[in-house]
């Protein structure tokens, strides 16, 4: 069995992984760079998914909008004129690009996650818009009519509504609704004047670093994945997992090889297992080169500057030659193909238990890592601390829940530790059964009372009968139905 879904993965080959992007800035009718910018603070702490938008108001606002823009890319990418039809993703090209804050080999923080995408159809954007519009005012209609549920950014459908909730909550300010109900082919509040690319704070990189030297586009780094333009949807985005986590947690480690003159210039990329041979300059010749593959073939991506393509009038775009074996991912997704220690345990937990828990999947991974404590830490951190959709008990995740929403430490009391040589949990029974000939009048059974107070944290998987616990068997007469009565009376059923 697995709980990786291979749909919310982006995919890793010579097409996404491309080396290099020049795209021109060139202003030509009806030719657009969109580019929609999902910063950090809108998603929550070590998310890994686009679907992990934080929950307050502003967040969930912005998340709307977002969808609304990856529904109206698929429709620009796929626009035509009936008398000149075009293939979807015609003259257009597509990117996701994630953002750093901080230059590190083996550590990831990422300021923003960018959305690009250059389109060249010669259809004008506020027409496509137009026609989206009235396209999602029949569909709201229909669903509505069949008692189904309606995605939140398909209530945005009118003129208004996408002036108010797209370009207001993207830009901060809209006072010019007037502007796109005058039928007109250009105005100061459409889609590109929106979605343009801005500058980030905390990100490494500034706007000045995204032209060349004769002002044409292109990324200054390799933290960008290709993506295919007519498949852009939010639908399908929004259960994919965020790139910079994919590229530095699931993912071998990548190398990028490129040759120049008699020997290649290499580059390893940060990477949660990051690691250069030893004696590494930066440079390998040929033989070098191919006893690394020989090596390391299967343990890593490697990548090499390919071809270069023309898109259009848009730019250039230099795919990758692969020179690595087997599948890209570290780990296998099924669970059922490990071997050794895991398959063992994986053998005892599906023999003891329903199903497996995302903790249990963390823990088998976690066997034969060479940093398992940092590994489990990490996974835990973000796929269960992070994660309200994780697949655990639900005690567990009213724990978790209970710790983020409701949790205030200012409530806390403390006691002062009378004995050194006693634990914490010591002093607190002391402090406890101090208080139970008040409390629950008992004179000499203070300590089954304190068990079973302790016990009753358990009681959602167990019935607490003293019937059924051998530890409360005994002669008669010594206060057992009397101590689990007194504590059932004093519990919150």
């Amino acid at each position: 069995m697995s709980r990786i879904d291979p749909e919310t993965f982006w995919q890793v080959n010579e097409f996404s992984r491309c080396t290099q992007v020049t795209c021109s800035t060139v202003p030509k009718n009806n030719k657009y760079h969109y580019v929609f910018q999902i910063p950090a603070e809108h998603m929550r702490p070590t998310a890994t998914s686009f679907k992990h938008f934080r929950t307050n108001p502003t967040s969930k606002a912005f998340e709307r909008c977002f969808h609304f823009f990856l529904d109206f890319m698929q429709e620009m990418v796929c626009a035509q004129e009936k008398k000149t039809p075009q293939m979807p993703g015609k003259n257009t090209l597509s990117f996701l690009e994630w953002c750093p804050s901080h230059i590190s080999n083996n550590h990831i923080e990422t300021a923003a996650w960018r959305v690009h995408v250059f389109i060249d159809r010669d259809m004008n954007e506020l027409r496509v818009l137009e026609s989206f519009l009235f396209k999602l005012r029949g569909e709201v209609r229909k669903l509505l009519g069949k008692g189904k549920a309606v995605q939140p950014h398909h209530r945005i459908n009118t003129m208004v509504r996408y002036g108010m909730d797209v370009f207001g909550v993207y830009t901060g300010s809209c006072n010019n609704i007037e502007a796109l109900t005058q039928g007109l082919l250009e105005s100061p509040v459409s889609p590109s004047a929106a979605f343009c690319l801005n500058d980030i704070p905390n990100a490494i990189h500034g706007l000045e670093d995204y032209a060349n030297e004769t002002d044409e586009f292109v990324f200054p780094g390799n933290t960008f994945l290709r993506l295919d333009s007519s498949a852009i949807n939010a639908k399908d985005f929004s259960k994919r997992i965020l790139p910079c986590h994919m590229m530095f947690s699931i993912v071998k480690p990548e190398v990028r090889v490129k040759y120049e003159d008699t020997s290649y210039a290499v580059e390893f990329l940060p990477h949660r297992y990051f690691h250069e041979p030893e004696g590494f300059t930066g440079r390998w010749s040929t033989s070098e080169f191919d006893a690394f593959k020989q090596e390391n073939a299967d343990k890593f991506l490697i990548f090499e500057e390919g071809v270069t393509r023309s898109v259009g009038d848009i730019g250039e775009v230099t795919y990758s030659t692969k020179h690595h074996q087997g599948i890209c991912w570290m780990d296998s997704d099924q669970l059922d193909e490990m071997d050794g220690h895991a398959s063992q345990l994986y053998a005892e937990m599906r023999t003891n238990q329903a199903d497996i828990s995302t903790i249990d999947e963390i823990l088998l991974r976690s066997i034969g890592k060479p940093d398992r404590k940092a590994f489990i830490d990490e996974q835990f951190k973000t796929k269960v601390w992070h994660d309200e959709d994780c697949f655990i008990s639900d005690p567990l995740k009213a724990v978790i829940r209970w710790l983020h929403k409701e949790y205030d430490p200012s409530l806390i009391q403390t006691y002062p530790l009378v004995h050194d040589d006693m634990s914490v949990l010591a002093h607190r029974a002391c402090i406890a059964m101090n208080m139970y000939d008040k409390l629950y009048q008992v004179s000499s059974a203070h300590r089954p009372v304190y068990i079973i107070h302790i016990m009753r944290l358990d009681a959602f998987r167990h019935e607490m009968n003293m019937h059924l616990n051998c530890a409360f068997t005994g002669d008669a007469a010594t206060s057992k139905s009397f101590v689990y009565e007194l504590l059932k009376k004093n519990s919150i059923e």
